[in-house]
């Protein structure tokens, strides 16, 4: 029981942490996604308002520059572009005619390269942002990929530790009757005849007083890896309670059944304790019953095969009963 509740222990610390970090790495994700179109809307929008600015200087210069009077040496001073000053030419007394134009010209040729700088700007600037945006969309969905096989496992886990006994692994008393309802539901319909074995282990009590439940436990693992090993594909191994296991052999009666169950008991008497510095011997009591004995009922099966199992008991160890009509009330 303490390692059952131990295994649920682990378990539930391990959703939790998948529930914990999940919802951080969905939220850290979704973040970047508000935050790169903010930013990337941010830069688009002050590089289209250079272009645009930019553009309208270009086509009227006289607004974004000035220009000293004639005989001085003009400078123009465009400060919408973060450029100091652009410096114009030297006008000669001889061409004071062209102080006027010449400035202008040299603005207009020097915002006209700035737009175009800020244009293919803009467009690299998209490009970056597109390739952002694709980058931080696959790597989200990989998180995403990620912890749902995550989940998936957590939950395959969890099925197996519902289903299966913690100490042995094999199947546990809830699952082999759910399990066992459908098989002879199924059989029924089929007409194929079903066995049922039942076993107890003998004076497993005495073993576990005597040498101590850690020994008692190896015991009943072993039990379980031997006796697993002779069943048929198909065929149904559990432990019900305590020392007590079951087998449902599907496509099998009683006669087939009963030499199974000499196998399991052979398998059984054939576990040595010495192995953990313990001399005593392992044995069981055995009950057989079929579907053409007990009916298709699982109850009736599993009461049949209890009474073949205690007349067994009263016989001594290594034996095997058939349940029979007479032991039908």
């Amino acid at each position: 029981m303490f390692t059952y509740s131990l295994s649920f222990a682990r378990l539930f610390f391990r959703v939790c942490a998948v529930n914990a970090v999940l919802p951080i790495m969905l939220a850290s994700v979704c973040l970047a996604f508000l935050c790169l179109p903010l930013k990337a809307a941010e830069s688009n929008t002050s590089y289209k308002q250079e272009v645009i600015t930019a553009q309208a200087v270009a086509k009227t210069p006289e607004r974004g520059s000035s220009v000293q009077n004639k005989g001085a040496e003009p400078v123009v001073v465009v400060s919408l572009f973060k450029l100091p000053y652009i410096a114009a030419q030297d006008v000669t007394d001889t061409d004071q005619n062209s102080t006027n134009t010449t400035p202008i010209d040299t603005v207009s040729a020097v915002l006209t390269t700035k737009v175009e700088e800020l244009e293919m700007a803009l467009t690299q600037q998209k490009v970056i942002n597109q390739r952002l945006v694709a980058i931080i969309f696959l790597i989200g969905l990989a998180i995403m990929g990620f912890w749902i096989l995550k989940i998936k496992s957590l939950k395959k886990h969890f099925l197996k530790v519902k289903e299966r006994d913690p100490l042995t692994g094999i199947m546990n008393r809830n699952t082999f009757f759910a399990m066992a309802l459908d098989v002879l539901e199924h059989a029924e319909n089929v007409e194929h005849t079903v066995s049922f074995i039942l076993f107890d282990l003998a004076k497993f009590k005495r073993i576990n007083d005597k040498y101590g439940h850690t020994v008692g436990d190896w015991v009943l693992k072993q039990v379980a890896k031997k006796v697993q090993t002779i069943g048929r594909q198909g065929d149904m191994f559990a432990r019900i309670d305590g020392e007590e296991f079951a087998f449902l052999l599907v496509d099998c009666n009683a006669e087939q059944a009963s030499v199974i169950t000499e196998r399991c008991q052979q398998a059984i008497n054939e576990i040595d304790p010495s192995v953990v510095n313990y001399h005593f011997s392992v044995s069981a009591y055995f009950g057989v019953t079929d579907t053409q004995l007990s009916g298709y009922e699982l109850e009736a099966m599993f009461s049949h095969a209890d009474e073949a199992l205690q007349e067994a008991k009263t016989k001594g160890h290594n034996e095997i009963v058939t349940f029979e009509d007479k032991f039908v009330v």
